[in-house]
């Protein structure tokens, strides 16, 4: 969608996307991320807004969250719900897992290495590192982010 609108309306499609993250209602059975997230400094919380596109043509915005005495997360809207992940250790690039995604018994992984991204889902209770099964793979969108303290 936002590749057939001129660069100004796409900017600010990207930024209703995001924004409309954090107003969005929660999932039944979705990870309360600010409940279940481990403390790990006092430093401030970061914020980092990304809009992706993905190769079946939806967009995915992402909120990544740090720092503010919680564990690193991720907030995505996809095709307009909203999911909160935590981060979990992984080889290379960026991990973000939660137990219960867009259908009863299944989780989502979403892992990042530099601009692309890549959106799985596994069977809830699977441990993190498993690879599941694929369900897109996205990239940052151009002078889609943000970062805010």
């Amino acid at each position: 969608m936002l590749r057939t609108l001129p660069k100004a309306l796409a900017a600010c499609a990207g930024v209703v996307a995001l924004t409309a993250i954090s107003s969005c209602g929660e999932r039944p059975g979705q990870v309360d991320v600010a409940a279940s997230a481990a403390p790990v400094s006092s430093a401030p919380e970061t914020v980092r807004e990304v809009l992706y596109g993905c190769n079946s043509g939806r967009e995915i915005a992402a909120r990544y969250l740090s720092g503010g005495g919680q564990a690193s997360r991720v907030e995505l809207l996809i095709d307009g719900e909203a999911y909160g992940l935590l981060s979990v250790p992984v080889a290379s690039g960026a991990l973000y897992v939660t137990e219960e995604g867009r259908s009863p018994g299944r989780g989502l992984h979403w892992h990042t290495q530099g601009l692309d991204a890549a959106l799985t889902e596994t069977l809830a209770g699977e441990p993190a590192t498993t690879a599941g099964v694929p369900v897109d793979s996205c990239s940052e969108q151009p002078q889609s982010h943000a970062e805010a303290e």
